[in-house]
């Protein structure tokens, strides 16, 4: 953990500002996010976290997707996700029949995996990506991510994905619904410039670059991806917002 994020957040929450926890990751479940972050001794329930998977099912859902057949480049969680809003999800034997090929993170990919997707998508399935974030930040270093494994399935195929995560202003859209407030009153604070920050400005939402991730320097960074404002750590969030009331 971020050293202070557990005080900063708590603090925020008795100020009554409303969180939510925003994440690409569609490899993890709410439950399982939940019970790490309570572990860094974070207050949290399932309704505070916000993946990419589920943004991707309630997309679904919304367009009445009910009962659509899915092939998964994915794990347990974004099926689960899927499933729940009614989606039929289909074995590699089956890949041809999908009506729609659903990409994300797979940690378990094999080539007969990724083949199937791509049939998927010959035959016609519409191509959707919970993220495109393209690597990982490990502590050894960098890792593929789901926009690594989407941009094969993309070379292969000469086929674009629909995006449902950041930065895409779907996610936002959800998210902002999900927490019950308009965009003047909602800020984005995230590491990343081009899911975070570049999702805050698709959505016509402030936003607040934390030092502590991804992004360590604003050097040579194109105007467009520049955030509202700059700080070092999600701790010290509070006092920024303190200072803006007043």
């Amino acid at each position: 953990m971020v050293p202070g994020a557990d005080s900063a957040i708590a603090l925020l929450r008795e100020r009554g500002t409303k969180i939510l926890f925003v994440t690409n990751n569609a490899t993890k479940s709410p439950a399982e996010y939940v019970k790490r972050l309570r572990g860094m001794g974070i207050s949290v329930t399932e309704k505070d976290v916000f993946t990419s998977a589920m943004a991707t099912a309630e997309y679904l859902a919304g367009k009445h997707c009910r009962g659509e057949k899915v092939y998964v480049l994915g794990g347990d969680a974004l099926k689960e996700e899927l499933s729940k809003v009614g989606c039929a999800i289909l074995g590699e034997e089956k890949a041809k029949e999908a009506d729609m090929m659903v990409s994300a993170l797979d940690l378990g990919l094999t080539y007969n995996r990724l083949k199937a997707a791509c049939y998927a998508i010959q035959a016609g399935a519409k191509y959707i990506v919970t993220n495109l974030d393209a690597n990982l930040p490990m502590e050894v270093g960098y890792e593929p991510g789901s926009g690594a494994i989407a941009a094969a399935v993309t070379a292969a195929t000469s086929t674009k994905p629909l995006l449902i995560g950041k930065p895409s202003k779907i996610m936002v859209g959800l998210a902002l619904k999900r927490l019950g407030v308009k965009r003047d009153s909602a800020i984005m604070v995230g590491d990343r410039l081009d899911s975070d920050i570049k999702a805050a400005k698709s959505a016509g939402l402030r936003s607040v670059l934390v030092l502590t991730g991804v992004t360590r320097n604003l050097r040579g960074v194109r105007k467009e991806l520049l955030p509202d404002v700059t700080i070092p750590s999600v701790a010290d969030l509070p006092e920024l917002l303190l200072e803006r009331r007043s």
